[in-house]
């Protein structure tokens, strides 16, 4: 059984595969929305420090985190949800 879903597994990974490398928009957009959320990031975003204040921990911990930094995880995480719906969308 475990050899099956394997080979399921395998040939589900090379139509999807497939797939993108025949529109050339998706592939296109794989790299390209990344590079243009990192380069707004690296335009706009200023390199100073901010205060971020831990509330989950037991005792309150105040960590010091460069704009930039958090940036770049905030607008990671909405380039991973952009091409995620695209590719639902699209495929």
């Amino acid at each position: 059984m475990r050899k099956r879903e394997s080979g399921r597994i395998g040939l589900l990974s090379g139509l999807f595969l497939k797939d993108l490398l025949r529109r050339r928009l998706t592939m296109l957009l794989l790299f390209v929305v990344p590079a243009l959320f990192t380069l707004v990031i690296l335009l706009t975003t200023a390199q100073r420090q901010d205060a971020v204040v831990l509330g989950s921990l037991s005792a309150e911990t105040v960590l010091m985190i460069g704009r930039r930094d958090l940036s770049f995880v905030f607008l990671g995480v909405t380039a991973v949800c952009f091409l995620t719906a695209f590719m639902a969308f699209y495929l």
